[in-house]
């Protein structure tokens, strides 16, 4: 594993810190060395995740460039619907609250573009075309 720094919210690296101590009492439990095996693994990502954390501010503020930590708002331009999203570390992403992995194919098209900047995604369907409307940033 790389020795990268590893961007996460207040409220990723609590889920992550309480995903690693309910492992760790979960492999203490274990008597099935498959599924230990499996734990040891995630265990050893998450320590990984958690050494190489800087944890981002939960305070806000307006950006002009997208990145890790961004709240986005982006409008579909075909039938001007309106969507925000949270650009968040791979861990800590979760759909259901608009909290999206930098690693999915709508941040990578947004990660450093500047405000009102057109995105195109394409996908199996045909391509997809977004503007950025709004970008709240991290508080430095």
């Amino acid at each position: 594993m790389t020795q990268e720094t590893v961007l996460l919210t207040n409220e990723g690296t609590r889920r992550l810190k309480h995903e690693l101590k309910s492992l760790i009492d979960e492999k203490e439990a274990c008597t099935v060395e498959e599924k230990g095996q499996f734990l040891d693994k995630r265990i050893k990502q998450l320590e990984h995740v958690l050494l190489h954390a800087r944890i981002l501010s939960n305070q806000k503020e307006p950006g002009h460039t997208a990145e890790v930590g961004s709240t986005i708002t982006l409008l579909e331009l075909e039938f001007q619907d309106e969507m925000t999203y949270t650009i968040v570390h791979p861990f800590e992403a979760d759909p259901r609250e608009f909290k999206i992995a930098s690693d999915s194919p709508v941040a990578k098209a947004v990660l450093g573009k500047p405000l009102n900047s057109k995105i195109y995604i394409s996908l199996p369907g045909g391509q997809i075309s977004y503007e950025i409307i709004n970008i709240q940033n991290c508080k430095r």
